[in-house]
């Protein structure tokens, strides 16, 4: 079953964010440019209305057209994925930035290896397939 909630569309001038909900308990994000706090903050807030609605989704982060990210952003995700980490099936994250990949490395082995890491956009797209069709079996 295809998740009702619409798509939703964060844009600044240095770079964007698009969090849509592929299906029931599976969360995407798409973010350009460089990730910012305000955008990491909009992240959050789609992942964390999942968790409320009772969902323990799937997390997907296309980030493969990311530049950057401010500092703040590390942290505040390291801390909230840290609060949030039984809540979620898994994070997954495709990135080609060596800083953005860099601190993804840090987040996951401060969480035990729990963020699963992509340099190809083919092994994202089958993981976020499998994660569809699980759900939409289960709903």
């Amino acid at each position: 079953m295809d998740d009702p909630r619409p798509t939703q569309e964060f844009s600044e001038e240095r770079g964007s964010l698009r969090v849509s909900f592929p299906a029931r308990g599976v969360v995407k994000t798409i973010a350009t440019g460089l990730a910012t706090l305000d955008g990491a903050r909009q992240l959050v807030r789609a992942v964390d209305v999942a968790i409320t609605a009772g969902e323990k989704p799937h997390v997907f982060h296309d980030w493969y057209d990311v530049t950057g990210y401010e500092p703040p952003v590390r942290r505040l995700l390291a801390s909230w994925y840290s609060r949030v980490f039984h809540d979620v099936s898994g994070v997954h994250i495709l990135s080609r930035d060596k800083i953005v990949s860099m601190g993804v490395g840090l987040v996951s082995i401060a969480m035990g290896n729990a963020i699963i890491a992509y340099k190809e956009r083919p092994e994202l797209d089958h993981a976020i397939a499998h994660a569809v069709r699980a759900a939409q079996r289960e709903h």
